[in-house]
Formats: structure tokens, sequence, C-alpha cells
């Protein structure tokens, strides 16, 4: 069944769709190529050790610092371009009408990483994934995580 969902961005409306079988299976290699070491990272380093606040943050931005090298160094095996342009093409509308992603997005890359995060927090492929512990996390952490692959994405090509 596919889901939508109207989310305000930057003062404009855009519905986004959760993404048809078929494609989400295409789509999610590349999105797996781009963060799944990272959520490995990331579940590996949050194990519930740290008690203290200061053992947490000492230990967030270990996983953090592990988080951003991994990504890093798995951004050039996605093409980020296809990968950003098939999400939006399958995940979101402006309306009813289709996303003219280049003129939508020319000077107004904060729209688009915005638009990119909500269509993969509304994909349910993270949820089905072979990650299971996806789903103990909180969605404040997943959000707060998920957050970092994209920003590190778009500081590494367009900053």
């Amino acid at each position: 069944m596919i889901k939508q969902e109207r989310q305000e961005i930057n003062g404009i409306e855009y519905t986004i769709n959760t993404i048809v079988a078929t494609r989400a299976l295409s789509l999610q290699p590349q999105l797996m190529k781009l963060i799944g070491r990272s959520l490995v990272a990331f579940f590996e380093g949050n194990d519930g050790s740290a008690k203290t606040p200061d053992a947490i943050a000492k230990l967030e931005g270990e996983v953090m610092k592990k988080i951003v090298d991994t990504l890093i160094e798995d951004v050039e095996k996605v093409n980020i371009v296809d990968l950003a342009k098939n999400l939006i093409a399958y995940g979101a509308t402006k309306g009813t009408m289709a996303i003219q992603f280049d003129n939508e997005f020319s000077g107004n890359l904060g729209t688009l990483y915005k638009l990119l995060f909500a269509i993969i927090l509304q994909w349910q492929i993270l949820n089905s994934s072979q990650h299971t512990n996806l789903q103990e996390i909180s969605p404040r952490q997943l959000k707060k995580y998920l957050k970092l692959p994209l920003l590190v994405v778009y500081k590494h090509f367009w900053v």
C-alpha cells in the first residue's frame, strides 16, 4: 500500500510517497552502499555500555567520527546524483505534479537535502532491511543519525 504524507519544506508543500516495492528493491543497494556501513558503525558503537553523561558524550563523539570516516570512504561507491534524482522522482511530488529536479533545486540544495531526508525517513526499506536493530532505536536517534550522512554528502560534493 502506498502511503502519502504532506510535508512543508521551506514554505513549499511536498507530498512524500512510499516507494513501490519494485523500485525500492532497485534503489536499496545504492542507498545501503552509501549509508550501510555507517549504520553498522552506529550500532557497533551503541552497545549501551556508556552510563555517565561524560562517557556517553565521549562514545557519541567516537561513533560519529567512525560514521563520518566510513561514509566518506563509501560516498564514491554510489552515483549520488542518480540516487537523489530517483529518490525524488519516485518518492515525492509537488502537489500532484512531478518535481522538475534541476529547476526545483537550482540554488536551493538545502530544500533538496531536507526532501531527501523526509523521503528516506518515510521509506519503509530501512525498517525491512537486514539491520533489525533499526527498529530498536528511537525515531529521534534515527532522525539525528540520518542527518549526518546527508550533511557529509552535501559538504563533500557542494561546499
